[in-house]
């Protein structure tokens, strides 16, 4: 099983600023079964992993015992039709929407918690415009977007 870790999730884990996130991070470690993905040609999302946790050597242990049969590559486009309608919603920042484009790609389960997702505890995740957007990605589109405790318990379930 497959997943597109939105950046945030990284930074509360390897900044030990959620135990949540910190616990979902850590079910990959050693987890064949277990993989991110990230978006070929651009590396857009690597790009933001390392901009962000460069200097974190937990990250960085982190990442190279995924290296192996953990981590693997897709598309990071979006098509027209898509990216209008995301635009349209307001969720317009390349990045997310690469993130998106490899979660559609792939095994179609994101985790973040960044508001632009709808997800989070900042008060604006839970605003019309924002629940539209997640509202669009899992109804319309057949995303998993998930939050990290969430995501633990997805991750949970699937290994009973």
């Amino acid at each position: 099983m497959r997943f597109v870790l939105d950046t945030n999730i990284l930074i509360k884990a390897f900044n030990n600023q959620s135990p949540d996130c910190i616990a979902l991070v850590w079910r990959f470690y050693g987890d064949s079964n277990l993989g991110i993905v990230f978006d070929s040609g651009e590396c857009i999302i690597e790009k933001e992993y390392r901009q962000n946790l460069q200097h974190n050597e937990m990250y960085q242990k982190w990442l190279v015992s995924l290296s192996g049969c953990q981590i693997s590559y897709t598309s990071g486009k979006l098509n027209k039709k898509v990216k209008n309608t995301l635009e349209k919603l307001g969720f317009h920042e390349p990045s997310d929407q690469v993130f998106v484009a490899v979660a559609l790609n792939s095994d179609k389960n994101l985790v973040s918690e960044d508001s632009d997702y709808g997800k989070g505890n900042e008060v604006r995740a839970n605003c019309p415009e924002k629940q539209e957007v997640l509202k669009y990605m899992t109804e319309c589109l057949g995303l998993n977007v998930m939050d990290s405790i969430k995501g633990l318990n997805f991750i949970r379930q699937s290994d009973t």
